[in-house]
């Protein structure tokens, strides 16, 4: 009985403990999934050599390969939409991740502007060129940058039930980091 008692107490001990373990190992494996869709966003412009718009929504991520006008020897090529053939459009889950909110970032890193998910500008551009070679068709302005920002940072906060991390996107161009919170 002795046995059995003990045995019962480590049981209430450990069950609450392994439950906080796999809540953090799925919270983890989201963000690496949230992580995982901006790099594919990212790598899509290298391998297509177009830009690549990546909307985010509340649990989920679009990925829209650009439709450009423009000769092979044109200097500017100009973005006209992101995704208008379903083939250059495709919606990723974020692995039960949700999306809090996108944050532009300032040149010093501190916080600029922040939108919900599925706002308008809740989105990066990634170019496989300079920010200057693509252009907009409205208005003649770079189309590689994040929101209405030409080669800002951007950070995207994620939650899974209490835990929180981010994706950091360091200019249109460069470096995409997980940053825990």
């Amino acid at each position: 009985m002795t046995v059995v008692g003990i045995l019962g107490i480590g049981a209430a001990i450990a069950v609450p403990s392994f439950q906080s373990l796999s809540l953090h190992y799925r919270a983890s494996e989201s963000f690496r999934n949230a992580l995982m869709v901006v790099n594919q966003g990212r790598a899509l412009s290298q391998r297509k050599n177009l830009p690549v718009r990546v909307d985010f929504a509340a649990a989920s991520a679009q990925i829209s390969v650009a439709e450009v006008t423009g000769t092979a020897e044109s200097v500017r090529k100009t973005v006209n939409s992101y995704g208008a053939l379903e083939a250059n459009r495709r919606t990723l889950s974020l692995g039960g991740a949700k999306v809090e909110k996108v944050t532009f970032l300032n040149g010093d890193g501190s916080d600029g502007t922040s939108v919900n998910p599925g706002a308008e500008s809740a989105f990066v551009v990634f170019c496989p060129s300079s920010d200057n070679y693509y252009r907009n068709a409205s208005d003649q302005q770079p189309a590689c940058g994040i929101g209405n920002l030409v080669s800002a940072s951007v950070r995207i906060d994620l939650a899974v039930g209490t835990e929180k991390s981010s994706v950091i996107v360091n200019r249109a161009l460069g470096a995409v980091d997980l940053k825990g919170k």
